[in-house]
């Protein structure tokens, strides 16, 4: 197809350039006629309206900047003495094929009437068609390209070759172009038959964008993996491309399988599709049809008349699908289908059909029924939404440049969605309407659009939703609106403070509106999606009286949480080590913000309170109640796992002076869980940015002095002690206090293991640790300092004397200053006076 297209495509353009060079023999009188269709176009007068009116009027005021349309003579006068001198030199002086596409059009009457009197009305179309499947030839991966219209462009070279005269063919004579149309038709009637019913589905557009992604996922789900897939939902809001994305799979499979690549005996598609969302004379419409099917029986019929099965019953047709290698059925809008006709069609797809037959469903909800799920969403961010309008205006051959600022505007309004991005440059394209005009007939309850796009989005979702879950949910209603009218993006404890229900019913609800796309969950914050957002306005609002109850009780709390923050800043600005921390552990929103102060605060109260009672274990115990329930209540507001480590910090403050052993066995093992809990949540959840800051390895260091001294478990010790020296030896620069805890800490746990393993290797460590360390200390006079310098100067005898790098007289001596010492360091003195014994 592409080589006939070549050269066909050289005997066009002398044919074209020898037209507009003998009537506009020189660039002023091309130049006058250029600038005289601009200016009919611009007011409307033109005889012959194209279908896309603004696309044509933007090239020609585009051609008229930059010298563009100097050069474009220049090109059409080189082409025309290519054809004099039938000689073809350099490709890149020769105009582009769009541009002389568009000139034939424009100039069509009188220059190229013999055409649009054989064509009529479709001249356009034909041109339009043959761009496009000259452009996609051109690439390796080729653009599809269907039969028809395969059949329709062949035709219309045959009946324009008969009409231009034949020595404008000169790179080709029309013969031998004619002879290659007839070879290339007859390898299409030999082609292997593929059943399929493609041909009716409805396409809007003749590009997929920006999907390829999807497109591989779907690849790979159906085709690559070993383990094929039996089915796989496209689930997304509607209008945001589910059954394009769909439509271009099943291209793809057609030309591998006619490529022979792949073998897929058929294809079928059957649509409930019963609404489509349009622009008219009339406006934005909402558009209802017919579905193609609505009974179980009716998706039998489709798939039984595609495949040419004379019985329809699902009995016969299981019987056919044992015959066929593969076969891919789409199932497109599958949401519409309810009740016991959605139960037959899952029966059907689950249980009744072989491994072999495949199915792809699109659906506006998560469908469970499907091996494999992929999300389609919307170009709501900012960098891939201006590359999509940018891709669709260069598809539409539109020239026109859009301010930064309305087209992120634009984005943020139409919530990515695919279909209104589409639709709105559509009518931009027409001259309509220009983009400010479509940002503001966006905004919420400025008009009838909005409903209609929201409606179309989530048209019978809400009304579905609430009617089955009111009865066990009823504050959903009360939900949606508080969600509403609070703006910001809310927590589940949030919500909890305004709706009074359990915990477990709003985190099973919020999955619910979140799996329809109702809802946005980020960082474990809800948000309603834009759209719904307008939905919910439109729709859902209650009576005077709540709506105002509702207002009341937000705006005390935005106060009361607005004070909180102003409290919040005023300590920060006091407090330096709070700031490091806020800073550090880098709590997503405000509230959390607030939440991390809390527990900040909580460590100093508990330390007064303690030295308050001293040993007294009955008001210790009563204390520690009162922990539980303050770090309870801080859990319950936030997951944030500065909550976890400040609360196995508060409860290392208990275990000093504490005889209880029961007790002290069950603080042990709380501040185990809470330590493991902050440690699991940086690492897996949504604050891995902590990782990078100061706080990270300090926790690690805390985690690991923890299982050495109170948890007795020096391999943990060692593991956790290893990784914050890791970590702060790439931080620092020079060794810091907490860098040389860690090693102090680190060499002491190394022996112990050593103690139980005997494995020299963590001598090695230990030996590196207690360099570090005592390097540190030694330089500080405080008691604390000496003490652990000489705690690291027993450990370094140790490591020698199992070195057998001291003599045992050398040791005795040595041991003399190390009489007193204390219990964590015991397990090393008794090792070396066993020896010397």
């Amino acid at each position: 197809m592409d080589s006939i297209l070549k050269k066909y495509e050289v005997g066009l353009r002398s044919y074209i350039a020898d037209k507009i060079i003998d009537k506009y023999t020189d660039y002023t009188s091309f130049a006058s006629i250029i600038g005289d269709l601009k200016n009919r176009f611009d007011s409307s007068q033109i005889g012959i309206k194209p279908f896309l009116f603004q696309k044509y009027y933007s090239k020609l005021v585009s051609l008229e900047k930059d010298g563009k349309l100097e050069k474009l003579y220049d090109a059409l006068f080189f082409t025309l003495n290519c054809y004099e001198q039938q000689s073809h030199y350099d490709d890149s002086n020769v105009p582009y094929l769009s541009e002389i596409l568009d000139l034939m059009f424009l100039l069509n009457s009188p220059l190229f009437n013999e055409l649009t009197t054989q064509f009529g009305a479709e001249f356009e179309h034909f041109l339009s068609l043959y761009l496009k499947i000259r452009n996609g030839g051109s690439h390796p991966a080729s653009k599809r390209v269907l039969i028809e219209e395969a059949q329709q462009i062949t035709q219309f070279i045959l009946i324009s070759t008969s009409i231009i005269r034949s020595e404008y063919f000169w790179y080709v004579e029309v013969e031998n172009i004619k002879v290659d149309i007839s070879c290339f038709l007859r390898k299409l009637i030999d082609k292997e038959y593929i059943y399929s019913n493609l041909i009716k589905v409805n396409q809007n557009h003749e590009e997929l964008l920006m999907r390829e992604t999807e497109l591989e996922l779907l690849d790979k789900y159906f085709i690559t993996n070993k383990r094929r897939t039996s089915s796989v939902v496209l689930h997304g809001y509607g209008g945001v491309g589910k059954t394009s994305l769909a439509r271009e799979f099943c291209n793809r499979i057609m030309k591998k399988t006619l490529e022979s690549e792949i073998k897929y005996d058929f294809i079928v598609w059957a649509s409930s599709k019963n609404e489509e969302l349009i622009f008219d004379r009339v406006g934005l419409q909402i558009r209802e049809f017919k579905p193609q099917y609505q009974t179980f029986e009716e998706f039998i019929k489709i798939v039984c008349d595609v495949l040419h099965i004379q019985e329809n019953s699902s009995e016969a047709l299981c019987l056919y699908f044992e015959t066929c290698k593969q076969g891919l059925i789409v199932i497109d809008n599958y949401e519409n289908i309810k009740g016991e006709e959605r139960e037959k069609l899952e029966n059907f797809i689950t249980d009744e059909c072989p491994n072999n037959i495949q199915f792809l469903l699109t659906s506006r909800q998560d469908e469970y029924i499907a091996d494999k799920r992929i999300e389609v969403k919307g170009f709501k961010e900012i960098d891939t939404g201006i590359q999509f309008i940018t891709e669709y205006c260069v598809i539409n051959d539109f020239t026109i440049s859009f301010e930064k600022n309305d087209l992120e505007e634009f984005l943020s309004l139409s919530c990515g969605n695919t279909l209104v991005i589409t639709i709105s440059l559509d009518r931009i394209f027409e001259g309509g309407v220009d983009l400010k005009t479509s940002i503001e007939n966006l905004r919420p309850l400025r008009n009838r659009d909005v409903e209609l796009i929201a409606e179309f989005m989530y048209k019978h979702m809400f009304d579905r939703i609430i009617l089955e879950n009111e009865a066990r949910f009823p504050f959903i209603r009360n939900l949606l609106n508080i969600m509403l009218l609070y703006k910001d993006p809310v927590d589940i404890n949030f919500l909890y403070d305004f709706i009074e229900v359990k915990v477990t019913d709003l985190e099973e609800i919020m999955a619910l509106l979140v799996r329809k796309f109702v809802v946005n969950k980020i960082r474990g914050m809800y948000e309603l999606n834009e759209m719904a957002t307008k939905f919910v306005s439109l729709k859902l609002v209650p009576d005077n009286k709540h709506f105002k109850e509702l207002l009341e009780k937000i705006d005390k709390y935005r106060f009361e949480k607005e004070n909180a923050l102003k409290r919040l800043e005023e300590d920060v600005s006091e407090n330096p080590k709070l700031k490091t921390i806020i800073e550090d552990w880098q709590p997503h929103q405000n509230y959390e913000s607030i939440v991390v102060a809390r527990a900040y605060k909580l460590y100093d109260d508990y330390s007064r309170q303690l030295k308050k009672i001293k040993y007294d274990s009955e008001k210790k115990k009563e204390l520690l109640m009162q922990v539980e329930e303050d770090f309870l209540k801080l859990a319950n507001t936030s997951g944030h796992p500065y909550i976890s480590f400040q609360k196995a910090r508060i409860l290392k403050l208990f275990l000093f002076g504490l005889n209880d052993n029961n007790l002290r066995k069950k603080l042990i093992n709380q501040m185990k869980e809470a330590y493991e809990e902050a440690y699991i949540v940086i690492y897996t959840g949504d604050y891995r940015n902590i990782i990078n800051t100061a706080s990270f390895p300090a926790l690690l260091m805390l985690y690991g002095i923890f299982c050495l001294v109170d948890f007795k478990n020096s391999f943990e010790a060692v593991k956790f002690l290893e990784r914050a020296s890791d970590f702060y030896k790439f931080r620092d620069t020079q060794t810091s206090e907490n860098n040389a805890n860690t090693n102090y800490f680190l060499s002491q746990a190394c022996c112990n293991v050593y103690l139980e393993l005997r494995e020299t290797s963590y001598l090695t460590k230990a030996s590196k640790s207690v360099h570090l360390a005592y390097s540190y200390f030694k330089e500080f006079n405080d008691e604390v300092s000496q003490e652990k310098a000489r705690e690291l100067a027993l450990i370094s005898i140790f490591i020698q004397f199992i070195n057998n790098n001291i003599t045992k007289a050398m040791l005795k001596n040595e041991m003399k200053q190390f009489t007193k010492m204390r219990g964590y360091m015991h397990p090393i003195v008794n090792e070396i006076n066993g020896k010397l014994t």
